[in-house]
C-alpha cells in the first residue's frame, strides 16, 4: 500500500497467527524493518483529512472472556500512533464500520 508521501506498507506476518504493518522509504530506497503497528492493514487512506493515514484492523481480547475475541479498526498515523478506533468496529466485524466512516470523513470507498 503506498501513499503520496514516498512510503509504502507492507504486511508481515509475524509468529503465530500475528501480523504487522512495515515501512518502506522510496526516497532513500531502503526498508525500515521496524514495526509501524501490530495488525492488519487494510489500506492507506487516499483522500481527506486523514490521507496518508493507515487503516489497521487489529486483534483483541475483551476483559470478560465470555464475550470473545474482536477485530476492532484504527485510524494510524504513518508513525504507528493510533489516533482513534473507528466507530462501531468493536461491535461489527470492523470492515462494516469502516465503510460508513470513509464515506462521511473522505469520501472514499472500499
Amino acid at each position: 500500500r503506498t501513499s503520496s508521501s514516498g512510503r509504502a506498507w507492507t504486511l508481515r506476518r509475524s509468529s503465530g497467527t500475528g501480523s504487522r504493518a512495515t515501512e518502506y522509504d522510496f526516497q532513500s530506497r531502503r526498508p525500515d524493518d521496524g514495526t509501524v503497528i501490530d495488525g492488519e492493514l487494510l489500506f492507506v487512506i487516499q483522500t481527506g483529512r486523514f490521507a496518508g493515514f493507515l487503516a489497521v484492523q487489529r486483534h483483541r481480547y475483551p476483559a470478560d472472556p465470555e464475550r470473545g475475541a474482536f477485530n476492532p479498526v484504527y485510524i494510524v498515523r504513518p508513525d504507528g500512533k493510533r489516533i482513534f478506533m473507528v466507530p462501531g468496529s468493536d461491535r461489527d466485524d470492523g470492515e462494516t464500520s469502516l465503510e460508513v466512516w470513509l464515506r462521511v470523513n473522505s469520501g472514499e470507498r472500499r
